[in-house]
């Protein structure tokens, strides 16, 4: 008997392994039988024609072949997003909808149709549900059906769905050398893939199937690699949900535990949203769909999707065109609200967190809610103003505390660039007022200006007749 062949015996037979097994049997109930299939199969999932475990071996790979033979194609189960024979993750905070997405995705292989702007190779699915009964699935099952236009006799042959609510899911855990056993639920799930062959074996939720410690870096890479064994037996891919930790949701990686449930899968998504942001009230029936990782292509468009009856479908797409015409609208905006805010000497700012921040001045002022500009797009449309160049800043305030406020960058010969000329003895004019708005040194109307002193930055600007400003500044 080889050392190694040795070493795994002299383990199994320690003392007081059985009796732990034991134990291990009277609360966990099926899985009693887990020391029976300690010969059944090896590290790797590899069995022998015995029943004893297959000897580990190196095939090395024939380069030379392939001067003369076409290099296999790269199969996907989702084109550019999950490949075939691979273990994938799709992590997602309780509640925003990674069973409904994953079902949606289920029915969409099975009956050949469209999956969130993509085109899933057609075939059996299997399904393992560890969180909802049977009436939940099927409840949430049923919109999708009608969506696609199908009944549920369509995906009776080839959608294989479980549900182990209420039983104990357990597909993996570790011995007692820390070693990653798979559990007889396990062996009737490879026997039950080996038979389907199904394109998508979807595992519903992983912290339910897997019995070991999420932040062990073996743990995890062993279990990647057993659930692996799964997508090749099928000839598919596998897709297990996860939950993301209060850091990964902090630092937007949609992980828990260790890295490893990044790196060992071969793709990965992240389904979030209905966050508030910036201080706005969230959307709750918007989510995006975000593609972190894939090994074998560039990683996938992000999906917005909104809910809707009963389904998450993608939000439509704007044309270049149209992008271009809506942000061209909003810059617009932006420009129409920071003129009528210097004409009436309200200074904003271009810094986050000052309290003059030009997006938070503006979004509740009516022009903005007329055009449904939330912060975020106020935002965008200045970093865009600025970077064409159609704003600067300009610092105004006393010496000891000088501030920038933003203003239009003056275009040689631009009616602007008149409205903000220099007025004789140093003033300028900032702009026009409205018709009822009257001048605060002789207090009548018509052709009043919002006048500032030019060199005296501790001065407010004025709402005066050009023919008032050197008066008014004169006395004070």
């Amino acid at each position: 008997m080889s050392d190694w062949k040795k070493q795994a015996q002299d383990a199994w037979n320690a003392p007081g392994w059985k009796e732990a097994a034991k134990e291990y049997h009277e609360t966990h109930g099926h899985y009693a039988k887990v020391h029976e299939e300690r010969g059944k199969a090896n590290g790797n999932g590899q069995t022998s024609t015995d029943g004893k475990p297959a000897a580990p071996s190196l095939r090395r790979i024939d380069l030379a072949r392939y001067d003369s033979e076409p290099i296999p194609a790269r199969e996907w189960g989702v084109p550019e997003r999950f490949p075939r024979r691979a273990v994938c993750l799709l992590s997602g905070e309780g509640g925003r909808g990674k069973s409904i997405t994953l079902l949606q995705l289920a029915a969409a292989h099975v009956l050949g149709k469209d999956w969130l702007r993509s085109l899933p190779e057609a075939g059996p699915v299997v399904l393992v549900n560890a969180e909802d009964e049977e009436g939940e699935i099927v409840r949430r099952l049923k919109p999708i059906v009608e969506h696609y236009g199908a009944s549920f006799a369509d995906l009776a042959r080839d959608l294989h769905i479980f549900s182990l609510a209420g039983a104990d899911p357990l597909l993996a855990l570790p011995d007692r050398s820390g070693r990653i056993v798979t559990t007889p639920l396990y062996a009737e799930l490879r026997t039950l893939v080996r038979d389907v062959l199904p394109i998508c074996i979807i595992i519903d939720n992983v912290a339910d199937v897997f019995g070991a410690n999420e932040i062990e870096r073996s743990h995890v890479r062993q279990f990647i690699a057993v659930m692996r064994q799964l997508a090749i037996a099928g000839n598919g891919y596998v897709i297990m949900s996860s939950h993301p930790s209060l850091t990964g949701l902090s630092n937007k990686t949609g992980l828990s535990g260790s890295t490893q449930w990044h790196n060992a899968v071969r793709a990965r998504a992240w389904l979030h949203g209905g966050e508030a942001t910036d201080g706005e009230a969230p959307d709750p029936d918007l989510r995006v769909l975000e593609f972190l990782k894939s090994n074998y292509s560039k990683l996938a468009e992000t999906i917005m999707l909104r809910w809707q009856n009963g389904l998450y479908v993608p939000v439509a797409q704007q044309s270049a065109l149209d992008k271009a015409a809506a942000e061209a609208a909003d810059d617009q905006a932006f420009l129409s609200l920071l003129d009528r805010f210097t004409r009436l000497g309200e200074n904003v700012s271009n810094k986050a967190r000052a309290g003059n921040y030009a997006p938070t001045m503006f979004v509740s002022e009516p022009e903005a809610k007329g055009k449904r500009l939330n912060k975020a797009a106020l935002q965008a449309a200045m970093r865009r103003l600025f970077a064409a160049e159609q704003l600067t800043l300009e610092p105004y305030g006393p010496p000891s505390q000088v501030s920038n406020r933003i203003i239009r960058k003056q275009v040689p010969g631009s009616q602007f660039e008149a409205d903000r000329r220099p007025v004789a003895n140093g003033f300028r004019v900032l702009g026009e007022c409205a018709s009822e708005t009257n001048c605060v040194y002789c207090g009548k109307g018509y052709n009043v200006r919002r006048i500032a002193a030019v060199g005296r930055p501790g001065l407010k600007s004025e709402t005066l007749h050009e023919e008032c400003a050197e008066a008014w500044f004169a006395a004070i």
